[in-house]
């Protein structure tokens, strides 16, 4: 029969049960093992007191006792048998319950934490949290553990072992340190957050406080609850982590009583102040220094103090502040919050067997982490308070930037206007002139010809680089968004007209598709022909004896243009970036062209995209919305004569 007391409990994904012995032993013959489910195996168990024995010696005790053991006792031995299927291997982990052990599993030792001893002086200290697994011998796991303890005053025990199959253990191992470690990653964004306000405001010394409690939070939140700090910290002994987690409590209060003297300047009489900061040094040299058995026996005193603490400066807040604004509010909810844990913690350190139903584990870390959130937002409600009270030094420099605006405006424009108008000339310039080259060149003409023109080509291509460098610098700018309406028609014909020449000397013919009657659209004409000269700059350049189509047609209220190409394509990591700032795909390309070209068709309210695949070309496609009805401009009808 199974028998489950108190809990069936979701932990981290984890439905955890607790299970008790019946006779002896817990049984778990009818436990649902799976990746779902794991038990805890509690009170009741066997032991003997004041003895430290083997396996065959516990089964030839007279003194087995069963039950809770001896709060008296610093030496044990304690034994847990469990009943399991036994057709599978069971995964355990646990901390502890000592600082020494020695642990076997079915009569066989499985290991030694510390040195078990008889005396302080026989034994080593030691504490971690294992994981273990094992096999059932006749359909019985033998769980004996030695245990000696005089370092700390508790009452002694078998760990709470947890048993499931290996991959919910895994799980719950793991998740119980990243809940740590999540919380230690919290702590240290509002220490950050913290101090950076007291940076920007060190007159504000109540950021400077909490940052540093903070990091406190961060030391005890590391040594505590699964301890995630020990097996990253080589060095960090389970003494020092004991000291760390119990020093940090009169800091904590140090700490808040400096942060809340800052917050409410006169609000705590002088007298409490000295003596809370007396009494918080004095608890932090005792746990420097103490030996820890006794500094375990002081805890209580400790966690009363924080409460008085806390009582007092609750008491004096609400006496002396009447009408809070939105930050002491806040203040004062967070405040509220950590003495609500210190009472918890108190009955958690005291009374933990009789409210082990109600209060599984301390609160102390949660609730000043809820605490440490609330004061961000109350340092934040004042940082605001300071950023409008800059606001008007903020409109000077604002009147200031405009002016620099206009005068970058200015350089923008000139530049721009250079690449533009210089641009599609030269690239015409540049072909002709290597057409001429190479068509001489094959009729006889003489060397010296043939130089001259290559040194036009040449000089053509550097004036070509140095538009590109200037065309860099003003990247940035907004394109103008134009009134006119421009005969698509009209623009690709234009372009085409002027790039063919180009293309033939690559042996790669320029075909043009052009539904009759295509609308206008709104914008201006030369911003059109820079985005076709730039496809069909890109498609020439990776299109050898090849072919370049344009496309346009009418449909759905949009004209629809299309640039394809039979070349190289582009290559696959390079495409989602090719709109990028920078990103070529040509050995020395600025990468400009295609930025730009998404800057004019977005400023035009169309949207462009491109496909591409290595080895076999690419399409280029963007859509212009369509005005309706009249007349061309006077610039649309002179390209069309063209």
């Amino acid at each position: 029969m199974l028998t489950c007391v108190a809990a069936h409990i979701m932990s981290f994904g984890v439905n955890v049960t607790d299970i008790s012995s019946e006779n002896r032993v817990h049984n778990m013959t009818g436990f649902l093992f799976d990746k779902h489910n794991i038990a805890r195996l509690i009170l009741p168990f066997e032991y003997v007191s004041n003895e430290l024995l083997t396996p065959e010696e516990f089964d030839m005790s007279d003194n087995i006792e069963y039950g809770q053991m001896s709060d008296s006792g610093q030496i044990t031995t304690s034994r847990i048998r469990i009943s399991v299927p036994e057709d599978r291997i069971y995964a355990f982990c646990g901390n502890t319950a000592s600082y020494s052990s020695r642990i076997y599993i079915n009569g066989v030792l499985l290991t030694e934490i510390g040195m078990p001893g008889m005396s302080r002086e026989d034994m080593t200290a030691d504490e971690t949290y294992i994981s273990f697994t094992a096999q059932p011998q006749n359909g019985i796991i033998e769980i004996v553990q030695q245990s000696s303890n005089f370092v700390y005053d508790e009452i002694m025990s078998h760990p709470a072992w947890n048993i499931g199959l290996k991959e919910p253990i895994a799980r719950y191992m793991a998740e119980n340190t990243d809940i740590r470690m999540m919380i230690v990653g919290i702590y240290l964004f509002l220490f950050f957050a913290h101090f950076t306000l007291f940076l920007i405001h060190r007159g504000y010394k109540a950021n400077f406080w909490l940052a540093l409690l903070c990091l406190v939070l961060v030391a005890r939140t590391g040594v505590t609850g699964s301890k995630p700090f020990l097996p990253i910290f080589s060095w960090l002994s389970w003494e020092m982590a004991f000291r760390i987690e119990y020093i940090s409590v009169p800091i904590i209060i140090a700490l808040l009583l400096s942060a809340y003297q800052t917050l409410f300047p006169c609000m705590i009489q002088k007298i409490p102040q000295i003596a809370t900061y007396v009494i918080s040094l004095f608890f932090t040299a005792l746990y420097l220094f103490a030996d820890t058995f006794f500094m375990s026996k002081t805890v209580v005193y400790a966690q009363l103090f924080a409460a008085v603490a806390g009582v007092y400066l609750l008491a004096r807040l609400f006496m002396k502040v009447r009408r809070p604004t939105a930050e002491q509010s806040v203040i004062l909810a967070g405040l509220g919050i950590v003495f609500l844990s210190l009472i918890v913690d108190i009955i958690y350190y005291t009374i933990t067997t009789s409210a082990s139903a109600f209060i599984s584990k301390p609160t102390m870390e949660y609730a000043v982490m809820a605490f440490s959130m609330f004061q961000i937002v109350a340092m934040f409600l004042g940082t605001m308070r300071e950023v409008s009270a800059a606001h008007e030094r903020e409109h000077i420099l604002a009147a200031e930037n405009a002016a620099l605006d206009r005068a970058n405006r200015l350089k923008t424009d000139l530049m721009h206007t250079v690449g533009h108008e210089l641009r599609t000339p030269l690239a015409v310039m540049m072909g002709y002139a290597q057409l001429v080259s190479m068509e001489m060149k094959t009729q006889g003409a003489t060397n010296q010809t043939i130089r001259d023109l290559n040194a036009i080509a040449d000089e053509a291509r550097r004036l070509s680089v140095i538009v590109d460098e200037m065309q860099e610098v003003s990247l940035s700018r907004t394109f103008k968004k134009g009134n006119e309406k421009v005969s698509v028609e009209a623009v690709i014909r234009q372009i085409a007209r002027l790039y063919a020449p180009i293309l033939e000397r690559k042996h790669t013919s320029l075909n043009l598709n052009i539904q009759s009657g295509l609308p206008f659209v709104k914008g201006s004409a030369d911003e059109l022909t820079q985005v076709l000269f730039n496809l069909l700059s890109n498609a020439g350049a990776h299109t050898d004896n090849g072919e370049v189509c344009i496309n346009a047609k009418f449909a759905n209220n949009e004209i629809e243009l299309i640039v394809s190409d039979t070349g190289t394509g582009i290559p696959s990591d390079l495409l989602p970036h090719i709109f990028e700032n920078g990103v070529s795909g040509r050995e020395g390309g600025t990468g400009l062209g295609l930025h730009i070209c998404e800057a004019i068709i977005q400023n035009h309210g169309g949207h462009i995209h491109i496909q591409s695949a290595e080895g076999t070309g690419t399409t280029a496609t963007f859509l212009l919305p369509a005005v309706k009805g009249g007349e061309n401009n006077v610039w649309a009808k002179n390209c069309i004569d063209c």
